[in-house]
């Protein structure tokens, strides 16, 4: 409330711009008139569908705020001084002629623009996104004037750029409740870009020109002073119309390995990012040049961040947005945007190359070209190796590195700064979490620490809330230092939480938080490190937010890599074809017991699950229902066996009660008992036994770590008839739910 009093106190504070455009079109800082050149990413959580996203997991305005300050401190740890503010307010947040609403989305752009001014961060506000804010969910009405007016006519309609002027006018208008100002004296907004992405129109060059002015007038009558972009890239043709234009400011985007493949792409990319050629060819005049957005979609690797702003230093790009960050609370789901994923816990070797991607804007000369591939793998003080996946920072005062770095890597004597995941000369470190250390002082260090990272399922799916893609281990791991003004003697002291540790001879348990080293008893902490807090930290909390589908055996995906009992004189004949849909499908016409049957009257199928459910376990998950999708093939088949087997010890399972029709069942693990499995494949001439040694009792229950496989069964002893009835089952899919 007192944060909302001073804002509207504070109403019509205005502010100085920090940068300005020089007449060579660069922008440089007021201050000392250096130049700009910043790293960081698009932040998309107050609309569209990382709103909903958000929603999910923080229904409420204040858990909302919080997402943002603990992502906006992420954002300051990892070095990221830009920020592109994608808003789809002409869907959401005003009317079809352009009327400014205020809603819950205009007070979560309000506070994000507040929060990161706090963190020094510059913003590109790009307010007109038109691609559609309901994307990928499908079709929801909305209010905005981007729902009545087709792409195509945003450029040329009159009606429709009326209702842009009128938007824009009102939103930099707007002041903002938490900062006291209106936008268009919020200093840390640099720039504002017209649109995002026009549309693709050739032969209109003089309309194009005209829409920039005009939109450029309404933007400078409301006395806004900020720099004025157009998009470039989704057409260089237009490279004329924006020569001619009052625009001071082309943008562009960069994404090499297009967009949406629905899974992780394998192999060496870097000879995708070998030249931006149109960034530096195209001719747009004594202006400057900003990213809006770029990423290496569908990619985990972590190399590519620093090889991209390779090329943009090299085309002359001063400000570059990655698209898009992944928000702390959703990215264990990756449920923002698909094909997109970074976050500093759960991407830790990703965020360690976007931070090696700041310094290589910060240090990279502007315009000076680095070669081809596979030359330009060492630029500046940053390396690149894809058959390693790691990038390195090294300065002699900086070291980051993105997976370990080599034991023989000359890092000098002056390191200050150290980030990295893995190990290096400086730090041995057995953990996969990010992890951060940062000289004080002599002999004063602050030590940063985040939990193991385990990955669960491919991340680059579509979204489910029901499926968790990452997981974290909150277990103790060791660490060892060779940094000389600590030597092998210093002691842990936590600022976070309450974790203790001995050092020996510079070796160490740590888990996560955040930690001073200090190798003698005196010294003087320093309210702040940079632009975080000495002892600010902001962990991830596990969080169950709905039930999670580890999914087992999918029929089309696992059925041609089964194994079946054998069909012979020795046990009873049966058919194992996929059904005409793809699904499992077991058939046997006489299930009775034969006196030529040398193994007992079942017909199994089983499917190797161990390395599925394997990363769960080890992450402290818990299952509590065993799920199975499927149906009766034959009017007699009333039920089947759903078994799991432990490593050299038995199985445990359950009878499945079922229907003709399709049907999901529940089995919670609780019901599971002990069993027989068949050991499968059988030998051949048939000497093993039929079955696995028996599961004992047990009341610690399953063994999760040590299950093998799932099973499927017809069994004679499941049926009144004693199997003489043809007997058939059609099994969809199994799951384990958490």
């Amino acid at each position: 409330m007192l944060l909302l009093l001073v804002a509207a106190a504070a109403a019509t504070v205005q502010a100085q711009e920090i940068v300005y455009q020089d007449r060579e079109g660069v922008i440089r800082y007021k201050s000392d008139g250096s130049e700009v050149a910043v790293f960081g990413a698009n932040y998309c959580l107050p609309s569209a569908c990382d709103y909903r996203a958000a929603d999910r997991v923080a229904p409420s305005l204040d858990e909302k705020h919080a997402m943002i300050d603990e992502d906006m401190a992420h954002f300051a740890r990892m070095g990221f001084r830009a920020l592109r503010l994608s808003f789809w307010g002409d869907w959401e947040n005003c009317d079809a002629e352009g009327n400014l609403l205020d809603n819950e989305h205009l007070d979560l752009l309000d506070y994000l623009i507040h929060r990161a001014s706090e963190r020094d961060i510059l913003m590109l506000l790009s307010p007109t996104v038109v691609h559609a804010a309901w994307w990928p969910e499908g079709f929801v009405e909305m209010p905005g004037f981007s729902a009545r007016y087709p792409k195509g006519e945003m450029t040329f309609d009159p009606a429709a750029i009326r209702a842009q002027q009128n938007y824009m006018t009102q939103l930099l208008e707007h002041t903002n409740r938490y900062s006291g100002r209106k936008y268009k004296f919020e200093p840390n907004i640099i720039a504002i870009e017209i649109i995002n992405e026009p549309a693709r129109i050739d032969g209109r060059n003089d309309e194009i020109a005209a829409y920039i002015d005009a939109m450029h007038r309404t933007i400078r009558r409301t006395g806004c002073r900020k720099i004025v972009a157009y998009n470039i890239s989704e057409n260089f043709r237009i490279a004329p119309a924006v020569i001619s234009s009052k625009a001071e400011c082309a943008t562009y985007g960069w994404y090499p390995t297009q967009l949406n493949h629905g899974h992780t792409l394998r192999g060496n990319f870097l000879p995708c990012v070998d030249d931006y050629a149109p960034m530096r060819s195209v001719d747009i005049g004594p202006r400057s040049k900003m990213v809006y957005e770029f990423d290496a979609p569908d990619l985990t690797v972590s190399y590519m961040y620093p090889a991209q702003v390779r090329e943009f230093r090299e085309g002359g790009v001063q400000f570059a947005a990655m698209f898009s960050y992944d928000m702390l609370r959703t990215a264990p789901w990756n449920l923002g945007w698909q094909t997109h994923l970074l976050n500093m816990v759960y991407t830790p070797r990703k965020a360690v190359s976007a931070m090696i991607a700041v310094k290589g804007m910060e240090t990279l000369e502007r315009g000076r070209d680095w070669g081809r591939y596979p030359q330009n793998t060492r630029f500046g003080d940053i390396a690149v190796d894809p058959d390693a996946d790691r990038s390195i920072y090294c300065d002699g005062r900086t070291l980051y590195y993105s997976n370990s770095a080599p034991a023989d890597l000359d890092v000098g004597s002056e390191t200050e700064h150290i980030a990295g995941v893995g190990s290096s000369p400086l730090v041995e470190y057995d953990g996969t979490g990010i992890y951060f250390l940062d000289k004080i002082e002599d002999g004063v260090w602050r030590l940063e620490v985040y939990p193991d990272v385990v990955q669960l399922d491919d991340p680059f799916r579509s979204p489910d809330i029901h499926r968790r893609v990452f997981a974290l281990l909150h277990t103790p791991r060791r660490m060892r230092l060779s940094l000389p003004d600590l030597g092998d003697s210093f002691r842990v002291q936590p600022l976070t939480g309450s974790f203790t540790t001995h050092v020996d001879r510079g070796s160490f348990d740590i888990a996560e938080g955040v930690y001073i080293l200090a190798a003698r008893e005196e010294y003087t902490l320093p309210e702040k490190l940079g632009r975080i807090g000495m002892a600010e930290y902001h962990p991830a909390v596990d969080r169950r937010i709905a039930d999670e589908r580890v999914t087992l055996f999918d029929a089309p995906r696992d059925r041609d890599r089964m194994l079946f009992t054998r069909s012979e004189f020795y046990s009873p004949r049966f058919d194992c074809r996929p059904s005409a849909e793809g699904n499992l499908r077991l058939y046997c016409e006489d299930l009775t017991p034969h006196e030529e049957y040398r193994f007992p009257a079942d017909v199994s199928a089983q499917s190797y699950v161990g390395d599925r459910l394997r990363p769960y376990i080890a992450a402290g998950l818990s299952p509590h229902a065993l799920r199975i999708t499927a149906r009766a093939a034959t009017p007699s088949t009333a039920r089947m066996k759903l078994l799991l087997n432990i490593a050299g010890a038995g199985a445990w399972g359950a009878e499945v009660e079922l229907g003709e029709e399709w049907r999901t069942v529940d089995i919670p693990v609780g019901e599971l008992r002990p069993d027989r499995a068949p050991m499968l494949p059988q030998d051949w001439p048939g000497i093993n036994p039929y079955y696995r040694p028996d599961a004992a009792e047990s009341a610690a229950g399953i063994d999760w770590l040590s299950v093998e496989n799932i099973f499927f069964s017809l069994r004679t002893e499941l049926y009144d008839d004693r199997g003489a009835a043809p007997k058939g089952i059609e099994v969809s899919s199994a799951e384990l739910v958490f």
